[in-house]
């Protein structure tokens, strides 16, 4: 059976009073939290490769797939270049340059979260090797 990710389940994981970021959280629009966790649920569906399920989760091993789409969801909320912030007027783009430009600005972009990959059981800067 499919596992159901809504914000409603977000908003509880994110409380304020059990996580450090349910502030941070809870200060995004609901359009952008809708936004967020159904485009996390994405990337994270593809990065286990396979729907999140019942089966999928594990609770007693802390395999929590549902958990990582919480997160990446955050994490994408709180870097995307497309959300104003209290510095910024006027409508806001990603930019999609893919050229060398300013390096200053840049940071590790890497498209899982770290919190995300440890409710995965996977961990930042991992080698897989596979053989075929």
């Amino acid at each position: 059976m499919s596992v159901i990710i809504t914000r409603a389940l977000a908003d509880a994981y994110f409380a304020p009073d059990i996580h450090i970021n349910g502030e941070a959280w809870g200060r995004f629009g609901e359009s952008t939290r809708d936004a967020a966790i159904a485009h996390a649920q994405r990337i994270i569906t593809r990065t286990i490769e396979s729907e999140i399920t019942d089966e999928t989760i594990d609770e007693s091993d802390g395999y929590r797939p549902d958990y990582a789409v919480y997160e990446q969801a955050l994490y994408m909320a709180v870097n995307s270049a497309a959300i104003a912030r209290g510095d910024m007027i006027g409508p806001m783009t990603m930019s999609i340059d893919l050229s060398e430009g300013d390096k200053t600005r840049r940071k590790d972009k890497s498209i899982i979260s770290p919190e995300a990959l440890r409710w995965l059981r996977k961990y930042a800067r991992q080698i897989e090797v596979w053989r075929g």
